[in-house]
Formats: C-alpha cells, structure tokens, sequence
C-alpha cells in the first residue's frame, strides 16, 4: 500500500504491522560487512510483544550475519552468528533505552573488530569481532531469522524511516547527535531506503526491494517540517 505524502525530501517512513511484512534486498557484495560498517535508522514500536526483529544481514539458513532486535519492549539485542548455531558476538542493553510509540534512531557500527549499538546517539554496548564470515547476504528490514532454525523470529511492530547501510566506513565512533533531517547517500552507501513515497533504494546502487506481506508508506517521520503544508507551493495528490 502506498500511500504518497506531499512533503517527501525523506520525511516519511514505512508501517509494518507485526504480522507479516518486512521488505528484503537480494543478498550482494553491497551488504558483504567484512571491515567497518554502520547501519542505522529511526525506529517506532508499536507493541510490548517481546523479539520483535528491526533488521538483519543474514544468511537464509539463519547461520551467518547480524541480527538486530527488541527483547523486553526497552531492550535491544545486537547477534552476530558465525556459523552453524554460535554466536561469534552479542549484546543486549543495560539500560533502557527504548520506549513506546516514540522515534529512536538506532545506530550499529562496526569499527576495526569493535561493534556498538548506539540508540540516540549513546552507546548501549558492544563487544568485540575480529570477522564478518557471511558473503553476499540478504538485507531484511522488519524481520530476522532465527539463527538456530533459519525460520523467521517475528516482525517489527511500528514504523521504519531512513534505514541506510554504509559499507567501509565507521560513520560514528562516539556519543553523537542523530541527524535533525532525512539521511542521504554518502560517500560508501550501498542501501538507502524507508525515507520516499515508494519502496526504493535511494543509493546509487538502486537495489530492488522485495515487499512482504502489506507494509504501507505513511507520511510520518522523525523530521518536523521546516514550513507549514500550503497546497498552493506543494501541491497534493488523491
């Protein structure tokens, strides 16, 4: 479902609704995390239903890659599976950084053998990995698999907006503030997308994103408006 919003320049998001939908790029040597990486967006949760996956790059068997997720509704836990059933890196937040029907931006950025979780611009945690051992994984947004069964875990529950992957760059290394407007396409962006009135990778990669179940473009996002609506300069749609 698409639902146009007349401000666009990045202010709007995706509503996935728990059930079923999520949106998945082909796996591509784009989303090969080897060295350091960063993958962030802004995030709303809806529910207090526990395991609810933001993302993933990870193997269909569930085996290889990074799965991101929320544990108890103010929880969020970062895996990295390396392999068959072992976890080569975890971490799940001290604090509780996440809250009900507000926008987070949440930030994992890998920087030498060094991964951190950042929500809001602070650190969460972070543990240490000396390898990626996934190649050409699948990018999945609003879902995860289960790294024991390769099944899917559950879906997101809420809202997704300027999702992007960095591939070769550690974006932030310490406490920052997350942008105030719509992400774009630095230098290294190999996924950009959750921010437009359509389902597309706005990188320059133009990945085509498979759509899951009924998720719907809403135009809604962390970003206030610089101006009010006018019809007049804007225009509409119906």
């Amino acid at each position: 479902v698409i639902k146009a919003s007349p401000f666009g320049d990045g202010k709007s998001a995706f509503f996935f609704d728990g059930t079923d939908d999520y949106l998945q790029a082909t796996g591509s040597s784009d989303f090969d995390l080897t060295g350091d990486f960063t993958i962030e967006c802004w995030a709303w949760l809806d529910s207090t239903a526990q395991y609810r996956p933001l993302f993933a790059v990870q193997g269909t068997d569930g085996f290889s890659g990074l799965r991101v997720m929320n544990l108890n509704t103010d929880e969020i836990e970062v895996i990295l599976i390396a392999g068959n059933t072992s976890l080569h890196g975890s971490l799940t937040s001290t604090s509780s950084p996440i809250s009900l029907s507000t926008w987070h931006h949440i930030a994992v950025v890998r920087s030498g053998s060094t991964i951190t979780a950042y929500v809001d611009g602070t650190s969460v945690g972070s543990f240490s990995s000396s390898n990626w051992t996934g190649s050409a994984l699948p990018v999945y947004i609003g879902t995860g698999r289960n790294y024991a069964l390769g099944t899917f875990v559950a879906y997101w529950d809420g809202y997704i907006s300027n999702f992007r992957i960095v591939k070769g760059t550690a974006v932030y290394t310490s406490t920052f503030t997350p942008s105030t407007t719509p992400l774009t396409a630095i230098t290294n962006t190999s996924l950009l997308t959750c921010q437009s009135n359509r389902f597309v990778d706005n990188s320059s990669n133009a990945h085509s994103l498979t759509v899951n179940g009924d998720p719907e473009v809403t135009p809604f996002s962390p970003f206030a408006p610089s101006t009010a609506y006018d019809p007049a300069t804007k225009g509409g749609s119906g």
